[in-house]
């Protein structure tokens, strides 16, 4: 694992990075070919990520970038929500500065080659065209397609939520392209051995060796016609993974809309972490009194929680005295069950809750700062969050957050987060389990996450 500052945003180059770089050389022939098509992959996939990285901090977010196996991810954590319109520009920033830098290379290049008389330097400089335009403009358009989980199908997806909202939007993002990786994988295995698709890159190929001698503009689009006929040939791994990333993204889709409302507080609340045990008496009161109005007979030592309470209040018109239970939601020593956390009756409750909210007993405080990702803002979650830690530096905050922050709809502000968390505490299975996290599952760069920690886990015990 490599670890450095590009203009200075932290990056980390996984093992695996190099990996790919080897079966890009090899994919490539070998030779300086192979050398310059792997060195561009991992010069323009920098080039990408710093694209997302240096856009995302221009809008005040803390950033750092991962390289990994054929691919990479920049991560981000706003300390306010970012709109649809500054999301959208993030996504775009990085395949865009992948065809400024590799338009501009091949500018550079451009000149050279007309202005050398050596052979043997043209066909140096025409395997460095080549190499630049497959690693940066091939990179770009490849993942300006409308396809989950590239960039374009980020920005499809984030103009989908203006009609259907975030869930809805991403299920249909994941039927759309599971039907074009669909298609996209039948037409790519037509291209394979010869036929029109053969035909059509063997013209455009002639004409690429003759480009460069032309004019600018003729020889670059020269360069962009030729793309496609590469897509069609060989790119069978972007149709692969697109339709799998896509089959995660409707069965966590499914999953999470069938989750059902109420979760055992014996269980972890907010995702399988481990909890406290409760009485069995307590348990089955504070659930009668959420769900018929009338709370059963606790045991001897137990009590209404201060949530339950505050909403009885609330529903005889006694605003004042919902506020005065809220503010002991916190509060440590007394035995009460905390609720689960989607249920619809917080809401108005969080609206009534002291500001800011208060910080007390330890796991009171985890449980508010749940409560706040399910019904409150991503800015709450974010300032709730940061205060905590500040008290209880634990990777179990961090996790929290994320949770929220996904409930929050910022799901990039999110992986940030969990980012930081399992740097602090790698756990693969609360990733795995976490029903708050299960929207995250489809996209690439939490597999990866999930991924890594998954190897880091063993390490760190």
């Amino acid at each position: 694992m490599l670890r450095f500052r590009a203009l200075g945003v932290p990056v980390v180059v996984d093992s695996w990075f190099f990996l790919g770089a080897l079966f890009i050389f090899a994919a490539a022939g070998g030779g300086r070919a192979g050398t310059f098509a792997a060195v561009g992959i991992g010069v323009f996939t920098l080039l990408h990520e710093l694209g997302h990285a240096l856009t995302a901090r221009r809008y005040g977010c803390t950033v750092d970038i991962r390289l990994n196996f054929l691919m990479g991810w920049a991560s981000f954590a706003s300390p306010r929500p970012l709109s649809r319109f500054q999301r959208i520009v993030v996504s775009l920033a990085g395949p865009g500065t992948g065809l400024v830098t590799g338009f501009g290379t091949l500018a550079v290049l451009h000149v050279l080659m007309r202005n050398v008389s050596s052979r043997e330097s043209l066909r140096l400089l025409l395997d460095l065209w080549s190499g630049v335009a497959w690693a940066a403009i091939l990179l770009s358009l490849l993942n300006l397609l409308p396809l989950w989980p590239l960039d374009g199908g980020h920005v499809l997806q984030k103009l989908l939520e203006i009609p259907l909202g975030e869930r809805r939007s991403l299920r249909a993002m994941a039927v759309f392209s599971l039907a074009a990786s669909g298609l996209l994988l039948v037409v790519s295995f037509l291209g394979q051995g010869g036929g029109p698709l053969e035909s059509y890159r063997a013209r455009v190929l002639l004409d690429l060796r003759d480009g460069p001698f032309r004019s600018l503009l003729p020889a670059l689009w020269t360069t962009v016609a030729a793309l496609p006929g590469f897509l069609l040939q060989g790119m069978l791994l972007l149709p692969i993974i697109c339709g799998l990333a896509s089959v995660q993204l409707l069965r966590q889709s499914d999953a999470q809309a069938s989750a059902p409302g109420w979760i055992d507080a014996t269980e972890a609340l907010a995702g399988n972490a481990p909890g406290p045990r409760y009485d069995p008496g307590a348990l089955a009161a504070e659930h009668d009194g959420w769900h018929t109005g009338q709370p059963g007979t606790y045991p001897k030592g137990w009590q209404p929680s201060p949530w339950l309470r505050a909403w009885g209040h609330l529903r005889a018109g006694d605003t004042p005295g919902a506020r005065m239970a809220l503010a002991g939601v916190v509060a440590g020593g007394a035995r009460w069950i905390p609720p689960e956390p989607r249920q619809p009756e917080l809401r108005p409750l969080v609206a009534l809750l002291p500001d800011p909210p208060p910080i007390g007993d330890r796991g009171r405080s985890l449980d508010l700062l749940t409560i706040l990702g399910v019904h409150g803002s991503a800015l709450a979650v974010i300032q709730y969050a940061t205060r905590l830690y500040g008290q209880h530096p634990e990777a179990e905050v961090l996790y929290r957050a994320a949770a929220g922050l996904v409930q929050a709809g910022e799901p990039d502000a999110a992986m940030q987060w969990l980012h930081r968390a399992v740097q602090d505490r790698p756990d693969a299975d609360r990733l795995a389990r976490d029903p708050l996290l299960v929207s995250l599952h489809g996209r690439l760069d939490f597999q990866q996450l999930l991924s890594w920690t998954r190897q880091a886990a063993p390490a760190a015990r």
